[in-house]
């Protein structure tokens, strides 16, 4: 499977993300749920590095990792996944089938 593929499918309901009740199984799940999260628990888990971490281990994607890492507020996060998202999609390996 093409790198960019694996970052844009769902993950597996196991290896999915909870966060205060919410859970994703994709990227763009996460991007999605990060919005309707609260603050603290957003704090909490961004200080413990669940988001990168997760990123990391489910979808092998680095780039994006590092990005969000260091980022403190949902709302930058959610600009650098749906930016990253757009870059992915207008791959030539992503297809339609994934939106």
């Amino acid at each position: 499977m093409h790198k960019n593929l694996r970052m844009l499918r769902e993950a597996p309901e196991e290896q999915g993300l909870e966060v205060d009740g919410k859970s994703a199984t994709t990227i763009k799940g996460l991007s999605k749920m990060l919005p309707m999260i609260s603050e603290s628990a957003f704090r909490y888990h961004q200080a413990k590095g669940d988001f990168s971490n997760w990123m990391m281990r489910v979808f092998g994607d680095i780039d994006l990792a590092q990005q969000i890492r260091e980022i403190r507020t949902k709302h930058f996060m959610k600009r650098q996944i749906d930016a990253r998202l757009k870059q992915l999609k207008r791959s030539p390996f992503s297809t339609t089938r994934l939106k």
